[in-house]
């Protein structure tokens, strides 16, 4: 079929019934038959029920409980492996319930199809199941299960998410700060730059399926769910990510492709992400027709309004406008090609917000720039030779950043004057070459080759190269130097051999790099070593063996290393200076921290996302923490009641915490009037 035709039948449908009034199933329905009709017009049998059907079936759905199968409790479907304690959510296909599991005692999202209509649909929710099984990632939605009822209803087992959705904080704040919507943006492009990887497409990005849950330092988690219409493609056949002729999706952030069913890819989600983005900035879709005809229509041929067009007062800074536009563009070939090329532009402008050269994002085109192709990570990489850019996590934690020596300050175009910025590792020697006893090369493309010019300094003492493409070779060239700091996050970085010879290093950052158990062994030697942070490198209890011979450590972060188990946690209980320990997310539950009360001198705990229960709060209770997270536990009132005789505590956060009521909450900052306490619960699931 062609463009023009799938048109037409949007067109029909549109005009028969509001797109507001029409629900997504319903609306797909009658398109697919529809459609069937057009392949068929000699009278084949369609695929698909009528929409009469389709209402007539929905309205002997809610004749019955939802909790109930048939003549059958719901709950008896699953008898001894899940308990179902509420319905918290329907849609167009399907009902969520939350339940527990009895064992673990933690919470999952049960999704359940209300009836089978045809196998399409079947077929679509097994796609949608296998598609989650295969991701595992802090921004996606994890699946645990899934399988087909008694009576032929397909269901899932997933993370139960507490929080709120995208739409909802639209909808309260109308419009989001640009920070905010930028890192939740970035959050957005890296975890589907992961399902991507995966041979994985949403195909149905929009705020309603983006959810956000409050974090101990303040910030934002993203969590993208409802990959309910996802398609998964094999490695041979990566260029035709879904058959021709297909639609599903939202139509206020469908795609150009998607709206006529033509082939989609990674693209059709970057411009769905780009209709999120423009939504957040301005608190309106880019497109908004009186029909979904009206919209698709405007999808397909209209240009893209500036964002200050429905945002009038806002100043929007030049590069966000051309990301945005970007990720707008019609034709695939213009956009972003890539989810990681979207998320490093994000992540270069969210950089450079607070830079001496923040003005220059108002006025620079960083494709069209006269000055070789000026590209943003350049900007950002000289802004970070101009300042000093302190990034706080945890409070308690030590910032980063030790004194810096007095430089003169040059502006921005005095700086970029002259400067050939085609060439990362060019522009990596002036930054190095220029820059005070700091140096930040964060998010330059440069390579191993870039780090000998250290070996014309003799002062640095901190070095950044978080999101670089070094590897840990180049290191070989700041041995000499007084380093105290070293962060090498988001890198290919996997060598640490040259990292013995500096005896000045106090504080190494390695999260999301390559590094395994056997390149730990070159820290051991370290003496001055008190702060290690290495989140989310797949790490299992073998590092413990290797962390513990560094008896200086004070604080230690491990979150987000699924291979860590009780068994190395218990270990840690040796490393005697300890004042803050990180370990949300783990897999691990009381048996871990039996013997945390051995650890006189720890302040700080990060037990967020962990299996522990009251057992532990009992021994938390006599220690003299200053800060405390618990959120998404299972711990309970009467474990968090003990929590009154912790008179030190500073911060407690019980975010997620399903038996943790508001009355322990208001006991609890009546009794540690000095203590922020931060709670919130929501039985929301969209």
């Amino acid at each position: 079929m062609s463009g023009v035709q799938h048109i037409c039948i949007y067109y029909r449908i549109s005009k028969r019934v509001n797109l507001d009034n029409r629900s997504d199933r319903e609306f797909a329905v009658e398109y697919q038959t529809e459609v069937t009709h057009a392949r068929h017009p000699i009278g084949v049998p369609l695929a698909s029920h009528s929409l009469e059907k389709i209402k007539s079936s929905n309205h002997e759905d809610a004749a019955e409980s939802s909790f109930f199968i048939g003549e059958k409790p719901i709950s008896s479907e699953f008898e001894g492996r899940y308990e179902i304690v509420e319905e918290v959510g329907k849609g167009g296909m399907g009902v969520v319930y939350k339940a527990r599991q009895p064992a673990l005692q933690k919470l999952y999202a049960i999704k359940m199809l209300h009836s089978v209509h045809n196998n399409e649909t079947i077929l679509r929710f097994e796609r949608e199941a296998k598609a989650i099984s295969k991701l595992d990632h802090v921004n996606l939605i994890t699946s645990h299960d899934f399988g087909v009822s008694s009576d032929g209803r397909p269901y899932m087992v997933m993370d139960f998410i507490e929080g709120t959705s995208l739409a909802r904080t639209i909808e309260l704040q109308r419009k989001l700060p640009l920070r905010q919507a930028l890192e939740i943006c970035i959050q957005v492009a890296r975890g589907m730059a992961y399902a991507h990887a995966q041979g994985v497409l949403h195909r149905d990005l929009k705020p309603g399926n983006i959810m956000l849950i409050d974090q101990p330092d303040g910030s934002k988690l993203v969590k993208i769910i409802d990959f309910g219409i996802a398609k998964v493609v094999e490695a041979n056949d990566r260029h035709d990510l879904t058959r021709t002729g297909d639609v599903f999706g939202s139509p206020y952030y469908m795609s150009p492709e998607q709206a006529v069913g033509r082939g989609i890819d990674e693209r059709s989600d970057i411009y769905s992400l780009g209709c999120v983005m423009y939504e957040m900035l301005t608190g309106v879709v880019p497109f908004r027709g009186a029909s979904a005809f009206e919209t698709l229509y405007a999808h397909l041929n209209e240009s893209v309004p500036a964002l200050r067009v429905n945002a009038p007062g806002e100043n929007f800074p030049a590069a966000v406008e051309k990301v945005v536009s970007k990720a707008l563009a019609k034709d695939q070939k213009d956009r972003w090609q890539t989810m990681p090329e979207l998320e490093h532009e994000l992540t270069g402008i969210l950089k450079i917000l607070d830079s001496p050269l923040k003005t220059l994002l108002h006025h620079l085109d960083f494709e069209s720039s006269p000055v070789s192709k000026f590209k943003l990570t350049h900007v950002i990489a000289v802004a970070a030779a101009l300042t000093t850019v302190i990034v706080a996590g945890i409070s308690f934690w030590p910032a980063p950043a030790p004194p810096v020596k007095e430089k003169q300050e040059l502006s921005g175009k005095e700086y970029l004057k002259d400067q050939k910025l085609d060439d990362p590792n060019e522009l990596a020697r002036s930054i190095i070459l220029n820059g005070t006893s700091e140096v930040s090369l964060e998010s330059l493309d440069c390579s191993d080759e870039a780090l000998k010019w250290c070996k014309e300094r003799n002062d640095v003492i901190r070095l950044d190269v978080n999101g670089t493409s070094i590897t840990g070779v180049g290191l070989k060239y700041v041995t000499h130097l007084p380093l105290q700091i070293l962060q090498m996050s988001q890198t290919g970085v996997s060598d640490l051999q040259n990292l013995a010879f500096i005896k000045t290093l106090e504080n190494i950052e390695l999260n999301r790099t390559l590094i395994k158990t056997r390149h730990l062994r070159s820290l051991i030697g370290l003496p001055k070593l008190k702060v290690l942070k290495i989140e989310e490198n797949n790490l299992n209890d073998d590092c413990i063996d290797q962390i513990v011979q560094m008896p200086n450590l004070e604080y230690l972060s491990l979150c987000h290393n699924s291979g860590i188990t009780d068994d190395g946690v218990n270990k840690l209980m040796s490393l005697k200076k300890l004042k803050g320990l990180r370990l949300g997310s783990l897999r691990i539950g009381d048996d871990g921290l039996r013997n945390i009360e051995r650890l006189k001198n720890l302040r700080s705990l990060d037990l967020n996302g962990t299996d522990v229960t009251d057992k532990t709060l009992a021994k938390l209770s006599r220690m003299p923490l200053h800060e405390l997270y618990l959120s998404g536990t299972n711990v309970t009132d009467e474990g968090v009641r003990q929590l009154v005789n912790c008179g030190t505590l500073d911060h407690l956060t019980l975010n997620s915490c399903p038996k943790v009521s508001k009355g322990v909450v208001s006991q609890l900052r009546s009794s540690l009037a000095h203590c922020k306490v931060d709670h919130f619960k929501t039985s929301r699931f969209h």
